[in-house]
């Protein structure tokens, strides 16, 4: 069984770098491919932004909400 169990691994290991030698090499991207990527993550940057700011302000009236009703002596 031990011998099984090695076996399996050093074929695994040996598939796993076999596998990620054989990378074509990566060529660098023209400046309208890079535009196009740059705008794409300020784009993407944005959205996100706007998105926690809009989490940020539910939360805030989440928590105004529960702060008014516990002052006005209501018990959880």
């Amino acid at each position: 069984m031990k011998k099984v169990f090695l076996a399996t691994i050093f074929t695994v290991g040996t598939l796993v770098f076999v596998a990620c030698g054989n990378e074509a090499p990566k060529t660098d991207l023209s400046e309208q491919e890079q535009a196009t990527v740059d705008s794409t993550i300020n784009l993407d940057n944005a959205a996100s932004d706007s998105l926690e700011a809009a989490i940020r302000a539910q939360i805030e009236t989440d928590q105004e909400a529960d702060s008014t009703e516990n002052h006005e002596g209501h018990n959880h």
